[in-house]
């Protein structure tokens, strides 16, 4: 449990905490300096650099990703424990002119304990004069993402904004991007 003084407490109460602790002792900005670290060891090019705040209560296990365009560098955690910040990175195809644009599911539990999937994503557009950067999320039942549609959910994120807020079943994902060709885009998965 990634707060164990809270560790007997209800989900609720355990995410409630994680949100309030989220920058407590530079947490937030640990994240984002290895993020940025990592992206100055790589190089040029798109990319994006991502920092992801488990707020749920509850251990989120990797379940799936999606690559559009790029593909990741920094893997993707396989646990994010309540209260802690994941980092990932993903970067346009090497050797050419693209953007970075991907998605990752992770499951945790909703408010009553049920398996929940939370999808969060982004689009880095390699054409930043044509297109712009975009952040989404969504929140489904456990296994919905073993048979979505990807191209279908790919024009979905490509419209979705810089922002976005998904909620279902008492779980919220927050999600938003910077206007850049390597932004820093952030999520914040919680209970409501």
């Amino acid at each position: 449990m990634g707060i164990p003084e809270y560790a007997n407490r209800a989900r609720l109460d355990r995410s409630v905490v994680a949100m309030q602790w989220k920058d407590r002792g530079g947490n937030y900005t640990a994240a984002v300096d290895y993020v940025r670290e990592v992206k100055r060891r790589w190089g040029n090019g798109v990319s994006t650099l991502c920092v992801l705040y488990n707020g749920t209560g509850e251990r989120l296990t990797y379940h799936t990703d999606n690559d559009w365009w790029g593909n990741i560098y920094l893997p993707y955690p396989h646990i994010i424990e309540n209260g802690q910040w994941a980092c990932f990175f993903h970067v346009k195809r090497t050797a050419a002119a693209s953007g970075s644009m991907g998605a990752v599911v992770y499951r945790g539990k909703n408010k009553e304990g049920e398996d929940t999937d939370w999808l969060v994503a982004w689009d880095n557009p390699w054409n930043t004069l044509s297109f712009t950067n975009q952040a989404y999320a969504e929140i489904n039942q456990a296994g919905h993402y073993d048979r979505i549609d990807w191209e279908a959910l790919g024009r979905t994120i490509s419209s979705a904004g810089r922002q976005y807020r998904a909620a279902w079943r008492g779980c919220v994902a927050q999600v938003q991007t910077e206007i850049d060709t390597s932004p820093l885009w952030e999520g914040m998965l919680s209970l409501e």
